[in-house]
């Protein structure tokens, strides 16, 4: 069922000033309901349900820890209207809120830094802050390096196990660049084929650094 955009009254937007801020921060500043119950069935914006996500990710319980470690929303983004507005030019119906395509490493929600992909794409550059490169695990006790990498498909695929961890590293690097030149041979859009292969160029780089820093100590 599609949601429509019912404006509330005066006593309505009264009462929704009084209301506490998403996670101690995030402001519903909008002028109609944002969730609507029809024959006991709720419906939610879109736009609302995105926006209290991304809050969620960075203020939430649990944001300290895992792949939204650090990450905060700009501030006009704060502001939920803000949010919709760039939302309802975007095109959104069937894809997810990504921050890292656009600027690698970036920690910040805002117009400038995110999009809208698929959610495969998306999921390709999922991204825990660790000691050592991306896809590299240390095997305990056998000072051996594992190597995985999720596919195409989502799927998680082990790669193999290398004694060096530049060698684990390099063959992470080469696994990842054969998905993503599998999936940019079936996308027309050049922007977003050139910033995914811009970003495996990033990953590289960053594992190159991790890699100094741990011969370091």
């Amino acid at each position: 069922m599609k949601f429509v955009e019912i404006k509330l009254n005066s006593k309505e937007l009264s009462n929704k000033i009084n209301k506490p801020r998403i996670c101690g921060i995030g402001i519903d500043d909008s002028d109609y309901k944002t969730m609507l119950s029809i024959n006991g069935l709720k419906i939610q914006c879109q736009y609302y349900r995105v926006w209290k996500q991304m809050i969620h990710r960075c203020y939430g319980k649990n944001s300290s820890a895992g792949t939204y470690k650090n990450c905060y929303v700009s501030t006009s983004w704060l502001k939920f209207m803000n949010f919709r507005e760039w939302m309802r030019v975007q095109q959104w119906e069937g894809k997810v809120l990504d921050k890292d395509l656009k600027v690698p490493g970036n920690k910040m929600y805002s117009p400038k830094t995110c999009m809208f992909v698929s959610n495969r794409i998306n999921c390709l550059f999922t991204n825990l802050e660790r000691k050592y490169p991306r896809g590299v695990f240390l095997q305990q006790n056998h000072d051996i390096y594992f190597v995985s990498c999720t596919d195409e498909n989502g799927d998680v695929k082990h790669i193999g196990h290398y004694k060096s961890m530049q060698k684990a590293s390099n063959e992470y690097i080469k696994y990842k660049t054969k998905i993503i030149n599998k999936i940019c041979a079936k996308l027309t859009d050049i922007e977003l084929i050139n910033m995914l292969k811009n970003y495996v160029l990033y990953i590289e780089k960053e594992n190159n650094r991790k890699i100094i820093n741990i011969n370091l100590y």
